[in-house]
C-alpha cells in the first residue's frame, strides 16, 4: 500500500508483482463504487454474487473494507464484523475473546477492529505486547457505513502508523 495512488486497475510493476487497486471510497454503505480488483477471497467465495464478498483497498489517507453478506442486514447486537491488521508495529498472532471465541491467527497483527451488526457499537484493540488494549473506533478517527446487506469502513492509515504494507484478516 506504498506510494501514490494507482490511475489504471490490474495488475502493474515489474517482474509479474501485483499491486491491488488503489483509490478512494465514499463510505456511505453502498459497494458500488467498489471495483472488481477489490475483492478478496472469503471461505465461501470471493464473487460479489455469492453474497459473501470481502473487499480492501486504500488511498493516501485511509485503508477500505467492504463486506456484503447476509448477516449485514439481519445482523443482531450477538453479530459481529471482526478486522485484524497485521503492520510493521509489534503484533501478536492471539485473536481477543468475543463472546467465546478467542482465534489463533494466521499472523501477527497490530490492531482490530470489531463492529456490531445492529450498529450499536464498534471497538478498536490495539496490540501491547502483552495483550490487547481497547479503545473506542471513533479515538481511531474511523467510519463505518452500512446500507442493507452492504458495510463500509474506513480506518485513517495515521492510526496504523502509515504503514508501507498491511495484512487484512476479516471474519463475519
Amino acid at each position: 500500500t506504498s506510494g501514490t495512488a494507482d490511475t489504471s486497475p490490474g495488475i502493474h510493476g515489474g517482474s509479474g508483482s501485483t499491486k491491488a487497486w488503489s483509490h478512494t471510497i465514499a463510505v456511505d454503505g453502498s459497494l458500488s463504487d467498489w471495483n472488481t480488483a477489490d475483492y478478496r477471497p472469503t471461505s465461501s467465495d470471493w464473487k460479489r454474487s455469492s453474497l459473501n464478498a470481502g473487499m480492501v483497498t486504500w488511498d493516501s489517507t485511509n485503508v477500505y473494507l467492504g463486506f456484503e453478506h447476509p448477516d449485514v442486514e439481519s445482523g443482531t447486537s450477538e453479530h459481529w464484523f471482526v478486522v485484524y491488521l497485521g503492520t510493521e508495529a509489534q503484533g501478536g498472532n492471539q485473536g481477543f475473546a468475543l463472546n467465546t471465541q478467542e482465534p489463533t491467527l494466521l499472523a501477527d497483527a497490530s490492531f482490530a477492529l470489531a463492529i456490531k451488526l445492529d450498529g450499536s457499537y464498534a471497538m478498536w484493540k490495539t496490540w501491547s505486547g502483552q495483550g490487547w488494549d481497547h479503545h473506542d473506533f471513533s479515538v481511531s478517527g474511523g467510519v463505518t457505513a452500512s446500507v442493507n446487506d452492504q458495510l463500509e469502513v474506513a480506518i485513517p492509515r495515521a492510526s496504523l502508523g502509515s504503514p508501507a504494507q498491511i495484512n487484512v484478516y476479516m471474519s463475519l
